[in-house]
């Protein structure tokens, strides 16, 4: 009998220092809060800790993939300066940069006179649509093909959260191959193995 009492107290006990301990902290808050400062002006709201995806970001550098010389790898070119929120305009800015082509002495994947026709992302699947020049203009064989192909494919995997595959369209349309070569029909992954 005795010892249900104490245990029953106990549990009382608890829950009446939890309460008061609930009570302080909530009132030393609020008086925390509305504390005024020396000139007896409400202090103002902090600044927010965490910046915004665009700001985080910009922070981040982007790898672009272009080919080694031997037009057997790709090799990685850091870029700064590529950043948004949305993941289309970010893939449109990358695969622009793609187009224009290394600052250093790697071998640019794309031709030039390609452009971009639209790009939008669906169910985690980047559509990549690109003006004829890409396949008319394009030097041919295999390797160039594979470099061309996971250039972009790569880029964009590795660099936009939401992305996981890529499908390449040519002038709107689907296509078997870009240059007679590699398979395009269906969605691409990232191919770490051509990554040096």
């Amino acid at each position: 009998m005795i010892h249900n009492f104490c245990v029953k107290d106990k549990h009382g006990l608890i829950i009446a220092v939890t309460f008061c301990l609930w009570l302080f902290s909530a009132a030393d808050l609020h008086a925390i809060n509305g504390r005024d400062n020396a000139r007896g002006e409400k202090n103002p709201p902090e600044e927010p800790i965490l910046k915004s995806f665009s700001e985080t970001a910009a922070d981040f550098p982007v790898y672009l993939y272009f080919a080694d010389n031997s037009n057997q790898y790709l090799l990685g070119e850091e870029r700064s300066g590529l950043a948004s929120d949305d993941p289309v305009v970010f893939s449109r800015q990358i695969i622009d940069a793609l187009i224009r082509g290394p600052f250093s002495g790697l071998v640019p994947t794309i031709p030039p006179a390609t452009e971009i026709r639209a790009i939008y992302v669906d169910d985690k699947t980047a559509y990549v649509d690109l003006t004829r020049e890409i396949a008319v203009s394009h030097p041919g064989g295999v390797f160039s093909e594979l470099m061309t192909i996971y250039s972009i494919v790569n880029t964009l995997v590795l660099n936009v959260d939401g992305v996981d595959q890529v499908k390449i369209l040519i002038a709107g349309q689907e296509t078997e191959t870009l240059s007679g070569h590699i398979d395009i029909q269906s969605p691409l992954n990232a191919d770490m193995l051509l990554i040096r």
